[in-house]
């Protein structure tokens, strides 16, 4: 089920700035994706992203969550981190404040 109401998310004007000079589609999940994941204050798994982003009662799949995050890694806004346990942790490069 899509939610066609959901609240705009704002980002700063230089990450969207950086969206639209490099042809990223920012959808309003996707703005509550990346909100979530640059405000972390430490390391989060996908399952602990799921949930929080549910929480505010926005609806997204795990796929979606993973192709954000690397799109996020690939740009150099996250930093994934696997542990000896095969556990992957995701963090911001630098935590974003709204």
């Amino acid at each position: 089920m899509t939610h066609f109401n959901l609240s705009a998310i704002a980002l700063p004007d230089e990450f969207v700035q950086y969206c639209h000079l490099h042809q990223y589609n920012l959808s309003v999940k996707k703005k509550h994706i990346i909100a979530h994941v640059l405000k972390l204050a430490q390391d989060a798994d996908v399952d602990t992203l799921s949930r929080h982003i549910r929480v505010n009662g926005v609806k997204v799949s795990t796929s979606s969550i993973y192709l954000v995050l690397q799109w996020l890694i690939e740009h150099g806004f996250v930093v994934k981190t696997v542990n000896g346990r095969s556990e992957v942790y995701y963090r911001p490069v630098s935590p974003m404040v709204n």
